[in-house]
């Protein structure tokens, strides 16, 4: 059967002799197609969107990103460690895999798409890095069939799912970290301010639950009868739009240490309002963020940032990772990029697992396979069920213009 003319053009297609992904956004060709793009594309969409279907055996891993516009920095770093963790076992030969095509789709186009691409049997395994939409894909469980590798830093409703493994450690964790953190530097009061995004309205429930623990447990002593120190909250405030309300600023003038719980936009603005404070922030990007640092100086090394981090950064392996990725992409990597390469590597390590058995590549089988497959990568441990337990954290303060790792976390 003939494919429509739509259909002939795949979304965004890499192969491993492509070292790009070619971008083709339909809403781009509305103009070009008219009247007959439209009509044949919402007619036909459901019923002969056959974009994804092969002949032959070739198999497919489908990147359900935000791979253009807004919010899409972080996700293309995954793609590239993603995509040089695979191109480099099969550039070198070392298996015998059926073919395998990389296929993105972006997460702003039709959910129909998406769905018709699962619908296959070629597709294999699906990557994200949304919490939205890995909760979209996994949500439906008669659809929980096939391998969900997420990098997604928000993921307080993804634990427990069956076929989903999360490569990033888990806003638990996160939670825990932080508030360890506090309780290591014996920090007596502080206030939570947090932004209106699921990342840091997530964080900020967490880490609150930990203080309302905290103060249950005041006054209980250790093994050598010392009193255990537990910070105490004392106050949770919203930031709208990277501005703190007045009102909040009158509130917070009685508290020493402020902990940030989101990305560095969101409270760029409201920094100048609070000086002379002890700020803790937890923020998954901070250290690539030029108007971070910037900050981070006119503070006067009152900031501690708090951010994912690799396990040896002066270990062979990542140093290897690094002289791989900047030789692909002429670029430095960083924990997003090294998050992908791990989630690169799990599917790696699956594919060998299946084959070393003499097992078809197949969806159910690389499910079956993957959730006994655990190792430790560029970020720390990986496996299912390891996210809430597992994760590598750094603590950062600016000195004289670059960031300097706290020797104690």
């Amino acid at each position: 059967m003939r494919k429509p003319i739509f259909a002939q053009k795949k979304i965004l297609k890499s192969t491993f002799n492509n070292q790009n992904l070619k971008i083709l956004d339909p809403v781009r060709f509305i103009p070009q197609y008219g009247v007959f793009f439209l009509f044949f594309s919402f007619s036909f969409l459901f019923l002969f969107d056959d974009s994804f279907a092969q002949a032959g055996n070739e198999k497919k891993i489908v990147l359900f990103l935000t791979l253009t516009g807004q919010g899409s920095e972080h996700p293309n770093k995954v793609k590239n460690g993603f995509q040089l963790a695979l191109q480099e076992m099969l550039t070198k030969g070392k298996v015998s895999l059926a073919p395998i095509d990389i296929q993105g789709l972006d997460d702003k186009s039709l959910k129909a798409r998406f769905d018709s691409a699962r619908s296959y049997p070629e597709v294999i395994s699906i990557l994200t890095t949304s919490s939205p939409q890995t909760k979209l894909i996994v949500e439906e469980p008669g659809k929980r069939d096939i391998l969900v590798v997420s990098a997604t830093a928000s993921s307080s409703q993804l634990l427990g799912i069956e076929n989903l493994l999360l490569i990033a450690p888990s806003n638990f964790l996160q939670a825990k970290v932080i508030y360890q953190l506090l309780e290591k530097r014996k920090i007596n009061r502080f206030a939570i301010l947090f932004a209106d995004n699921i990342y840091s309205q997530d964080l900020f429930s967490l880490v609150h639950s930990h203080a309302m623990a905290g103060e249950l447990r005041r006054g209980t002593t250790d093994n050598m009868n010392q009193p255990l120190h537990f910070p105490a909250l004392a106050g949770c405030f919203p930031v709208y739009n990277g501005h703190v309300p007045h009102h909040s600023l009158v509130q917070l003038s009685n508290i020493q240490t402020l902990l940030f719980l989101g990305f560095p936009k969101d409270f760029m603005t409201s920094l100048p309002l609070l000086k002379g404070y002890d700020y803790q922030w937890f923020a998954s990007d901070a250290l690539h963020d030029g108007q971070m640092l910037q900050k981070a100086n006119e503070l006067n090394g009152n900031l501690t940032v708090v951010t994912f981090g690799i396990l040896n950064p002066e270990g062979n392996d990542y140093q290897n990772f690094v002289v791989l990725y900047k030789k692909k992409y002429a670029v430095e990597p960083d924990v997003w990029a090294a998050l992908g390469y791990d989630a690169g590597i799990f599917l790696k390590k699956t594919i060998l697992k299946l084959e070393s058995a003499n097992q078809e590549i197949s969806r159910s089988n690389l499910l079956k396979a993957g959730r006994e497959v655990t190792f430790t990568g560029l970020t720390g441990k990986k496996g299912f069920d390891l996210a809430h337990k597992e994760g590598v954290f750094d603590s950062y303060k600016a000195e004289k213009g670059v960031w300097k790792k706290n020797e104690d976390k």
